[in-house]
């Protein structure tokens, strides 16, 4: 497997008096899951050969009430063959502080050959880049968070035809490891992991209706990034990490979990929080280890952080986070872990400012493509007033407090 990685990084505003250099905004999750149903109660899953949900370039535009941000905020999801629908979310924070610097960027990872091996085949492709990231040569605190992801997938014919773009995926995994300061730079390695592999009924129905495994396909993973530095004092950037393992996925959890941290620096009058990494991996459930094809159709996929409530005075924090991996009652049943790296972003600065999230929405639709005749559909136009969309950009706004 060989890769290709280009990393691309802007500063928000280039002007230091500008209070817009001091602002970003927070990538704070996404739900994506499909509509369509083939009967009552039974929702009709895909292979992934696309997903983004990521957020934009800012905007920083000055008002008569402060400052607005404004970005572009890009959806994206396709099937493998059959048509569906979705009206994916994304949810996007703000934080500013007038000591704070803020640099975003895209790094992308490629992979032309990733082939499928063994006797119950599958591919897994490990992708691994480090940011060099230009700074002063004096010591700073430095937080490095997810701006979103895309992906895309494609199959490359070799000695077999091609018949989907779209994977059954088992795991899936983007991490954004802490920054080493090298004096002049910082170096922020960034994960990410692909797995995909047959379904235990290979696609179909085993002998009957199957549908191959692509041996070959090539995958582009983009990770959007931001940097936030600041003098140390200024800026404390503490780890918190995520993982449960469920015995189903048979619904997404949509309610949210609080998660109460206590015995956390005092006197930062804002804090804030944002994903650094993503996860998840399929496993045979309990008692079915036999069954060693992981790949799974997916249903839906989401994940969602917020500040519920931060006492400064007692260094309290309540952390609000909600989702999973949706795999319908059509689909095997697998058990899953899922993992949420993020970052808690405690900001000394008296003017200091955190805005809670807002949810921004899409409409993607693709009708079926080379599907069989009794899973064939196409209602696009009548659904989001066109014939086909499977990538979207919407203009998010972030409005300051009144």
């Amino acid at each position: 497997m060989w890769f290709v990685a280009v990393a691309m990084a802007q500063s928000e505003t280039l002007d230091d008096e500008d209070p817009a250099l001091h602002t970003a905004l927070l990538w704070q999750g996404f739900r994506h899951d499909w509509e369509r149903h083939a009967a009552v109660g039974l929702h009709v899953p895909h292979r992934v050969g696309r997903f983004e949900s990521r957020i934009g370039p800012a905007v920083h535009t000055r008002t008569a009430d402060g400052w607005r941000t404004e970005a572009p905020f890009r959806f994206a999801q396709s099937t493998g063959v059959d048509g569906d629908w979705m009206f994916p979310e994304g949810y996007v924070g703000r934080v500013s502080s007038p000591d704070l610097r803020v640099t975003t960027g895209v790094v992308t990872l490629r992979t032309d050959a990733s082939r499928v091996q063994g006797d119950h085949p599958r591919a897994l492709e490990r992708f691994h880049e480090v940011l060099s990231i230009p700074k002063g040569p004096e010591p700073v605190e430095a937080a490095t968070v997810l701006q979103g992801l895309s992906f895309r997938s494609w199959c490359v014919e070799d000695e077999t035809a091609c018949h989907s773009d779209g994977l059954w995926p088992y795991r899936f995994e983007v991490d954004l490891q802490p920054c080493e300061d090298l004096g002049d730079t910082l170096a922020c390695p960034v994960e990410v992991e692909v797995g995909r592999a047959w379904t235990p009924a290979r696609g179909g129905i085993r002998g009957i209706e199957e549908k191959p495994l692509e041996p070959t396909m090539g995958l582009e993973i983009e990770v959007g990034w931001a940097l936030l530095t600041a003098s140390p004092g200024a800026l404390l950037a503490l780890p918190w990490h995520y993982e449960n393992a469920l015995p189903s996925t048979r619904a997404m959890t949509l309610t949210p979990q609080i998660a109460r941290i206590a015995g956390l620096p005092t006197g930062f009058p804002a804090a804030a929080v944002a994903f650094t990494g993503l996860a998840f991996e399929l496993f045979p459930p309990s008692g079915r280890s036999s069954r060693q094809e992981r790949g799974r159709y997916i249903g839906g996929w989401s994940a969602r952080l917020e500040v519920a409530d931060w006492d400064a005075d007692t260094g309290t924090v309540a952390l609000s986070h909600a989702g999973g991996l949706w795999l319908p009652r059509t689909v095997r049943r697998s058990a899953v872990s899922i993992d949420v790296g993020a970052t808690l972003l405690l900001l000394a600065h008296p003017e200091a400012r955190v805005d809670p999230p807002v949810t921004v929405r899409g409409a993607l639709c693709s009708p079926s493509h080379d599907a069989p005749w009794f899973s064939a559909w196409n209602r696009c136009e009548a659904l989001i007033g066109e014939g086909e969309r499977t990538e979207q950009e919407v203009r998010v706004t972030v409005p300051p407090e009144p």
